[in-house]
């Protein structure tokens, strides 16, 4: 698997970075080297392959249902997703559905969709960031938030029965606001 860097840099919080089309990006692999970053692409080339990568970090959650951080788009929703619910790519049908813990095939989550869509129209699926929603009720700053045996949904508390996944997918910041970073390593239970 290749990580992809962009070859931007942010001078403050507040600062939003537009990423254009002309941008170039390396695609590294764990064996390169700085020196051995010959493979670019255009920001262009990665949007048609992958979608739309946008990065805002504007450092104010000072409103309910605010977030800052990476997004994309141009990927559909398979199913009606709500704002703050959490989804997988499904990689047969390319597209956004709820992630579930004790659904196998169903996990681990991936993103957190940011606005409410509709069967089949484009998401924006927040990736890494953090975000406000007033009607969070988290109870400690730092406490681990996982993804629920209830589709989609954000929990405090981690799954427990055998077959269910165990994903962390961000802390805590205040009782309504997280930092969003879906871990890729996880757990399935026995």
């Amino acid at each position: 698997m290749a990580n992809i860097a962009i070859d931007k840099a942010l001078t403050s919080l507040s600062e939003k970075t537009a990423i254009a089309d002309t941008d170039m990006m390396y695609v590294v692999t764990p064996s390169d080297t700085a020196s051995s970053r010959s493979r670019k692409a255009t920001i262009a080339t990665l949007r048609s392959a992958f979608g739309t990568l946008s990065l805002a970090m504007a450092g104010d959650l000072g409103t309910d249902q605010d977030y800052d951080g990476m997004t994309l788009t141009g990927i559909t929703a398979g199913e009606a997703l709500s704002a703050w619910e959490l989804v997988y790519l499904d990689e047969t049908e390319e597209q956004w559905l709820l992630a579930d813990a004790n659904a196998a095939g169903k996990f681990p989550a991936v993103g957190l969709v940011v606005a409410a869509c509709a069967e089949d129209a484009e998401a924006t699926v927040l990736v890494m960031g953090t975000c406000r929603n007033d009607t969070w009720t988290w109870t400690a700053p730092g406490k681990a938030i996982y993804l629920s045996i209830t589709a989609g949904t954000l929990t405090e508390t981690a799954p427990t029965t055998s077959g269910d996944c165990v994903q962390i997918v961000g802390r805590a910041l205040a009782s309504n606001i997280i930092y969003f970073h879906p871990y890729s390593c996880w757990i399935e239970l026995a």
